[in-house]
C-alpha cells in the first residue's frame, strides 16, 4: 500500500526523544496545523536529519499520514539571528508549549506559522529592549488564534512596532490578568 508523501514548511515547537534511536517533533506546518511526528532513527550517528532537528527551526518537511505521521525528508531553512539570544529562546519556549496546550486535534491553518514568520522578522533590537512586552504580545496572538482571546477587550495590532510595545508596557497589569482569565476560560490550562 502506497501514501502520498506530503511536503510543506513549518517550525520545530518539540523535540522529543523516543526509544533508542527515535525522535518525535511537533512542528507547526502550513498545510496540516500542528502534527506530531515520528523521526525513526534520528538520533544514531548515521541520520541524515539528525542535524537539521532543534527546537524552533524553520524546515521544510516531506511526511507520511499512517497510523502516526512519519518524517520522510527534513531540511533546515534559512537561520534567523533571532534565535542567537538564550533571553527569546527562554520566551519562545514557553510561548510554544502554550501553543501545545491550546491546539486541539488537527486543524488545517497556518495562524503558527504565521505568527513565526512575523516574529523573527521583527527588529532584534526592538524585541530585546522590550522582552516582557513581546512575551505579552506573543500570548495574546496565540490566544487570538485559538479564539480564547476577546477582541473587545484589547485590540492588538498585527505587527510588532514600539507604538504597541509602548502601549502593553503601559497596561502591562491588565493584559497579564486577561492573559490569566483567557487560559483559566480555556480549561486547559491551569494558572496560579
Amino acid at each position: 500500500m502506497s501514501h502520498s508523501i506530503h511536503t510543506t514548511r513549518g517550525y520545530i515547537l518539540e523535540v522529543i526523544p523516543v526509544g533508542e534511536a527515535d525522535k518525535d517533533v511537533i512542528i507547526a506546518t502550513e498545510s496540516h496545523g500542528i502534527l506530531r511526528m515520528r523521526l525513526a532513527g534520528n538520533r544514531k550517528i548515521t541520520s541524515k536529519m539528525r542535524m537539521h532537528v532543534e527546537r524552533f527551526a524553520e524546515v521544510t518537511v516531506s511526511m507520511v499520514e499512517g497510523r502516526i505521521w512519519r518524517v520522510t525528508g527534513l531540511s533546515k531553512n534559512n537561520s534567523s539571528p533571532f534565535w542567537q539570544h538564550d533571553v527569546l529562546i527562554t520566551v519562545m519556549h514557553r510561548i510554544s508549549k502554550m501553543i501545545i496546550k491550546l491546539h486541539q486535534g488537527q486543524q488545517e491553518d497556518a495562524h503558527i506559522v504565521e505568527l513565526f514568520d512575523l516574529i523573527i522578522a521583527t527588529d532584534i533590537k526592538l524585541i530585546l529592549d522590550h522582552v516582557s512586552c513581546f512575551e505579552i504580545w506573543c500570548m495574546i496572538s496565540v490566544l487570538r488564534i485559538y479564539g480564547y482571546w476577546d477582541d473587545e477587550s484589547f485590540i492588538i495590532a498585527e505587527i510588532i512596532n514600539p507604538d504597541v510595545l509602548d502601549y502593553i508596557e503601559q497596561h502591562k497589569k491588565q493584559l497579564i490578568a486577561q492573559i490569566n482569565t483567557a487560559l483559566h476560560d480555556s480549561q486547559l490550562v491551569h494558572t496560579r
